[in-house]
């Protein structure tokens, strides 16, 4: 990813790239998901999401901005009017720490020498708010568009690089209101959308337009924080692989939470991760997906996976069940997914200190009639060991009374003790710890009939996994979640750019899938329909009485049925190619996370209520 240039009109400090071969599909790069699509570096002044700035789980992102720079006679431009610019230095800053006044709405970006242009990817301004605020990004207030894009080919015109003229234009595209996705300000173009012929450009010109007459002429800001030009030119690996090594002329990422063609994309810090080409269902110049799903050399690692099953497997059974083997945990009923993501949680705190994880049985799980207040009714058996067995252990070899430890105690650990597998990233580690965690019992398979609703929803091909959330009971969340309008925007835009037209549908309202429909006739909506979802929505008394757990232990909602719709939906989420959701909610990263476990590769998204939500056990040890 790019941010505009920050020098004058006439620098060019972006990567060049020269006309060359792309490097074999036979030796996929790791993580490279925009193989042949590369994305052109517009300045070497990028914007940075990187892992070094987590904090606690938290993250910040310094921003970038290009120069306004003045207008050239040659283009006609709108009636000036005055644009400010701000810098905003993290998520953390409130204010303004430089404002500029200027006239001319425009901002050049130079591409070093003559690309094959096939796509953008223009990003507006948006706010980060501290960490524990929801949602975590907010924007400015009002959208970058309408705004022009011109794409200039100079060599067109004879000493045409000093000077823009109306001869070199090559393409133009106008970005109204509503074309984007709105919630973080995001335009995309590509030729292959339009049908449009090879492009071929030096030079982007951003053009501000009259704003909507809502906004006042002098609060319009020419703010952009990230111009990305995708390109099917050969580049110069060197000088834009940014958090990872060159490999046969491609940018291999040394931290498994990097992603993205330049591993500039950290997918635990970026509210979305949209390559311009899937990195499952896009295919190279001879007709060859650019990655096997579970290549070794790829994220999925099938060695690094197969070394930790293994370790899983010898922990968790080990020859006695006594303390020194077992640590029995505490836990409370919560939502369904999130019990899921503390499980993972306590098995990974459990493998640090290299013992069994064992749950208490002294909690009963509300959600499924489980023998031995375990989750056995539903999932496979974590250990070997029991807190039964683990008592028993103890009592016939005298060792001391097993104690029950509280997972909170766990959070002033020293953030190293749970990342032996730092290489591999947290996003991986907690795919494989959930993978484990949700072995769902065959018996329990085979009654939800999966393979026969997929049939049934006509989900047999590539399709958008969709996660809604509207009924919210805590109150940081309350009347704060995106709405249907904004999300389906961003089912527009994942739609258009994979070539995808059937969306399943995830929620806790049972009118989302009909809405949708209304609102987005070109795609094909379905839902589980067998659990009757209104009942969700119908609980709005205090805060407290209306979580889904108490509401399920007092009989309001039916447990088994309850559970039932849960796995259907989670597990059918898995199955899809991209995920639109909520990152703020556990089912939607639970999604996510069995999708990439699903299909063997990292996938792409678009969160709209913020960043992935950091588990706290313990806070930012891991995801």
């Amino acid at each position: 990813s790019s941010s505009p240039s920050s020098s004058s009109s006439s620098s060019s400090s972006s990567s060049s790239s020269s006309s060359s071969s792309s490097a074999s599909s036979s030796s996929p790069q790791l993580y490279n998901i925009a193989a042949g699509c590369h994305c052109i570096m517009s300045s070497e002044a990028s914007a940075d999401f990187s892992a070094s700035n987590a904090v606690d789980g938290s993250s910040f992102r310094d921003w970038s901005e290009g120069d306004e720079i003045a207008s050239p006679a040659a283009i006609s431009l709108p009636e000036p009017f005055k644009t400010r610019r701000r810098r905003r230095r993290s998520r953390q800053f409130v204010g303004s720490e430089e404002e500029v006044v200027t006239t001319g709405a425009w901002l050049r970006v130079d591409l070093e020498g003559v690309q094959t242009v096939k796509g953008l990817d223009i990003m507006g301004p948006l706010s980060f708010l501290p960490y524990g605020e929801y949602p975590e990004i907010v924007s400015q207030g009002y959208t970058l568009a309408p705004f022009e894009v011109s794409l200039y080919n100079t060599q067109l015109v004879p000493g045409g690089r000093d000077r823009l003229e109306e001869g070199m234009v090559v393409e133009r595209i106008t970005v109204q209101e509503g074309d984007g996705m709105e919630r973080y300000d995001v335009y995309s173009w590509f030729s292959s959308e339009q049908g449009t012929e090879e492009i071929r450009a030096d030079v982007v010109v951003i053009t501000l337009l009259a704003p909507s007459a809502d906004v006042e002429l002098d609060m319009k800001e020419l703010q952009v924080s990230e111009v990305k030009v995708w390109s099917t030119d050969f580049k110069h690996c060197e000088k834009s692989c940014r958090y990872g090594n060159c490999y046969q002329g491609r940018c291999v990422c040394w931290d498994g939470d990097f992603v993205g063609d330049d591993c500039s994309d950290n997918v635990l810090h970026a509210p979305f991760f949209l390559p311009p080409l899937h990195p499952l269902l896009a295919s190279d110049e001879h007709g060859d997906r650019w990655m096997d799903e579970g290549d070794d050399e790829g994220w999925w690692s099938r060695s690094s996976l197969d070394a930790l099953d293994r370790e899983l497997e010898g922990l968790q059974n080990p020859s006695t069940c006594t303390t020194e083997n077992v640590m029995t945990f505490s836990w409370d009923n919560t939502g369904l997914s999130a019990i899921v993501f503390y499980l993972s949680g306590l098995l990974h705190i459990s493998m640090s200190y290299g013992k069994a994880m064992v749950v208490s049985d002294k909690t009963k799980f509300v959600f499924g009639h489980c023998p031995f207040n375990n989750f056995s009714c539903i999932f496979e058996d974590f250990s070997g060991c029991s807190a039964q067995s683990a008592r028993e252990a103890d009592n016939l070899h005298g060792s001391l009374p097993i104690h029950v430890e509280e997972p909170e105690d766990f959070s002033s650990q020293p953030v190293d003790l749970f990342n032996k597998r730092r290489r591999r990233g947290k996003l991986w580690t907690r795919m494989s710890l959930v993978r484990y965690i949700f072995r769902i019992k065959h018996s329990v398979q085979q009654s939800l009939r999966l393979r026969e609703l997929r049939k049934d929803f006509n989900l047999t091909e590539p399709f958008i996994g969709w996660h809604v959330r509207l009924h919210v009971q805590d109150e940081l969340r309350i009347g704060k979640c995106p709405n249907i309008e904004q999300h389906v925007q961003a089912l527009r835009l994942v739609a258009r750019r994979y070539k995808l037209k059937k969306v399943f549908v995830a929620s806790d309202d049972p009118e989302v899938a009909r809405q949708a429909q209304l609102l987005c006739p070109d795609l094909e909506f379905t839902s589980n329909l067998a659990f009757d979802r209104s009942i969700l929505s119908q609980c709005s008394g205090v805060t407290s009485d209306c979580w889904l757990e108490g509401r399920v232990s007092r009989g309001e909602v039916h447990a088994e049925d309850m559970t039932r719709a849960w796995l259907v939906d989670v597990l059918m989420l898995s199955f899809s190619h991209v995920i639109v959701g909520q990152f703020g909610s556990n089912l939607s990263r639970l999604g996510y996370l069995l999708a990439i476990a699903q299909h063997k590769s990292i996938l792409p998204f678009v969160s709209l209520d913020g960043p992935w939500r950091y588990s706290h056990l313990p806070r930012g040890s891991f995801a």
